[in-house]
């Protein structure tokens, strides 16, 4: 699929199907485009809201209008995290709840990039509202991080 330059948009469990012989499919392509290299230069802007919120990548949570196959892969390492797990990695109930648990899972070893930031800051749902620093929990439960589970 991304060998062909085509982008998914909505990887959840609901969408992953496993027939009897062990063969994954993917289904529901309601949301899936075609990246050409071209678009991804110039940056044309694509829909951002798009992804089951669990498995919506940072760049998606942030508002971002120009993305890659990488919001997909994202997406497929929250699935296998909840497959290995149970229960799903992150499972915020709003953009800026699911932001704050990603940035809490990598802080000391990731950081949200700065244009990710700077997208952040730039979105209207997010007026006057600030992401925690490094090590800044923002008065933010995180009892469901990867360590706990495991």
């Amino acid at each position: 699929m991304h060998s062909h330059n085509i982008v998914h948009r909505d990887f959840k469990p609901e969408n992953m199907l496993l027939s009897r012989n062990g063969v994954l499919k993917i289904c529901d392509f309601g949301f899936a485009r075609q990246l050409t290299t071209e678009n991804i230069k110039e940056g044309v802007p694509l829909t951002e809201y798009v992804s089951t919120r669990w498995y919506r990548a940072p760049e998606l949570l942030v508002g971002a209008p120009v993305y890659t196959h990488a919001v997909d892969v994202w997406a497929i390492g929250c699935i296998f995290v909840e497959l290995v797990t149970g229960s799903a990695i992150f499972s915020g109930d709003s953009d800026l709840e699911m932001l704050k648990l990603i940035i809490k899972m990598f802080s000391g070893s990731e950081k949200l990039p700065q244009d990710l930031r700077q997208t952040f800051q730039r979105n209207n749902l997010f007026k006057n509202v600030n992401l925690p620093d490094d090590g800044e929990t923002a008065d933010f439960n995180f009892d469901n991080t990867l360590e706990n589970k495991l």
